[in-house]
């Protein structure tokens, strides 16, 4: 009895094969699936017209019907015999288990695609809004993402009132499919048009319907939903690491880190590092209060972004890590002044009894101090927003940033993007300037800037000095006769409008090649000259060399 040949050798198979890979490249399909297979076993029969196998005539009524949700370009479709294409992993299984003949696949195939038909009027009603959308965005098949969303289209459309459960599955599910229209860009909302393009299932959601023993229509939709989950996730774990990284850098500029993730390792789902080599190595109270600040700041950035209804257990490491450092802080090392200079370890030890109401009094203290660190943590976010969600933003595209990466993050481009900016004019005020005659670096009050030769170095009317580059001085400060232009000496500033924003915490300012890393408290100003140049100013000295121009403005 002769061997049955496999069907890699069969011809009918080898034509179909190349036909089902013209129809992927049509429809820019990446890979080959059960279905399209079972399109090229249709389209083999106008190229052969003869000799049909008899396992196509046989079962051509449900290769008809199988056939007829992917929607077959009307061109003649090209037979790609050299071309390469990945097969799906169902294709694969299909392969390996019945592709000794066409007797054995074909009746596979079709029980593959056919299975994952859903005799449900709300799955066919999700199929027709991904359809619609699948036209408006160019797809070639309707993934996981696509059916979740379309579910919430049909659901905001007036759909699924009969059927409260799916209608409340939805809506509990709401934010997660939310996040993937966000991170897709889609509108899935309107009227579904009838001429739409029929998109087959993709092989997650076949696979979900087939797996369901319950509502197939949820089923389909979880898919989705699980992978909005993780993106959601993610999204919280960038921005609670940016939490951490901007207020890290904006307290602590001489403790560089080193590196933010978004990288799941273990029980972390995010981390940021430290240089500890330059964290002190006897900490005074302030130091201990901004790690405080820092270890917190994680979870104020989940806070104001999304809300207290959305936290989670996923700070608790963190909360562990600073009521630690808070207690000994308090309770051993007596560096809250409000406490007083008492070790409670050794308080225990000698009376022997761990308790009374020293130790009432040190737990309140843990709580005002870490409630107090909160909202700094908070305030100090807030005050830095535009750089936290650039951080954010920069996390989820690249998983990780390293040092040089979040300093280019946090540079400040100007202040348009920030609420409160108001529009002020410098007052017309004289200076002592002399000119650098080498490159080095100035410590002015908000910090260390580095200057270059010729670069202006002003003296402020209280000694302060800072500097400022030679291009831009010469457009804001003229020089007081009988001095000329270039010459030490007395010069008068120029009346120029500009940006600023008086700060409510603590901001770090990078400023742009490198110059250097400003900070400012609150009653502070920030100035954005509007030339690609800025600065801190302190409060007293914004008064008496800036007037606000809007504010002038409301009282005339």
């Amino acid at each position: 009895m002769a061997k049955t040949p496999a069907v890699i050798d069969d011809p009918y198979f080898q034509c179909a094969l190349a036909l089902a890979k013209g129809i992927a490249q049509q429809i820019n399909s990446q890979s080959l699936s059960p279905l399209l297979l079972i399109a090229g076993l249709k389209l083999a029969r106008d190229s052969v017209r003869s000799n049909l196998p008899a396992p196509v005539v046989d079962h051509w009524e449900e290769i008809e019907r199988a056939t007829s949700r992917l929607d077959l370009p009307e061109t003649k479709i090209e037979s790609l015999k050299e071309s390469k294409f990945p097969l799906e992993p169902g294709l694969k299984k299909i392969l390996s288990k019945a592709g000794a003949s066409l007797e054995e696949l074909v009746p596979a195939l079709l029980e593959d695609v056919l299975s994952s038909d859903v005799d449900d009027e709300a799955f066919n009603t999700i199929v027709a809004y991904a359809n619609s959308l699948g036209g408006q965005y160019g797809f070639s098949q309707i993934t996981p993402e696509i059916f979740a969303a379309s579910a919430l289209a049909a659901f905001i459309d007036g759909h699924f009132w009969d059927r409260p459960a799916l209608a409340a599955h939805i809506l509990a599910n709401k934010n997660y499919i939310n996040v993937l229209l966000a991170e897709k860009g889609w509108l899935v909302s309107g009227a579904v048009p009838s001429d739409q393009k029929i998109l087959p299932l993709g092989q997650e959601i076949v696979t979900s319907v087939k797996s369901s023993d319950t509502d197939k229509t949820i089923a389909a939709i979880n898919v989705g939903v699980q992978i909005g989950s993780k993106l959601l996730s993610q999204r919280r774990t960038a921005y609670h690491e940016a939490g951490h990284a901007v207020v890290s850098s904006v307290l602590r500029p001489n403790v560089a880190v080193t590196e933010v993730n978004v990288i799941s390792d273990g029980d972390a789902a995010g981390v940021t590092k430290y240089d500890h080599s330059s964290l002190p190595s006897n900490w005074r109270q302030e130091e201990y209060w901004d790690l405080l600040c820092v270890a917190l700041a994680g979870r104020a950035a989940e806070l104001i972004k999304f809300g207290p209804n959305e936290m989670d257990e996923g700070a608790s490491s963190d909360l562990e890590k600073a009521t630690t450092a808070a207690w000994h802080a308090i309770s051993v090392y007596g560096l809250d002044h409000s406490f007083g200079p008492i070790d409670l370890s050794v308080l225990a030890k000698v009376s022997g009894n761990p308790g009374g109401w020293l130790f009432d009094r040190a737990q309140e203290r843990l709580q005002e101090v870490l409630k107090s660190e909160s909202e700094r943590a908070e305030n100090i976010l807030r005050s830095n927003w535009v750089q936290v969600e650039t951080v954010t933003e920069a996390l989820l595209a690249k998983q990780k940033l390293l040092s040089n990466e979040l300093v280019a993050s946090l540079l400040e481009k100007g202040l348009t993007s920030s609420l409160g900016v108001q529009r002020a004019r410098k007052r017309v005020v004289e200076r002592e300037v002399s000119f650098a005659k080498m490159p080095g670096i100035l410590d002015t009050l908000e910090g260390p800037v580095r200057y270059d030769t010729g670069d202006a170095l002003v003296l402020g009317e209280k000694g302060e000095r800072w500097p400022v580059k030679r291009h831009i001085f010469e457009e804001i400060y003229e020089p007081v006769k009988p001095i000329k232009l270039g010459d030490d000496g007395r010069y008068r500033g120029v009346v120029r409008e500009v940006r600023a924003l008086q700060l409510k915490e603590a901001r770090r300012l990078d400023l742009a090649n490198g110059r250097g890393i400003l900070r400012g408290g609150a009653g502070d100003w920030v100035i954005d000259y509007g030339d690609g140049d800025m600065s801190i100013i302190a409060g007293d000295v914004f008064a008496e060399t800036y007037e606000l121009m809007d504010y002038q403005a409301s009282q005339t």
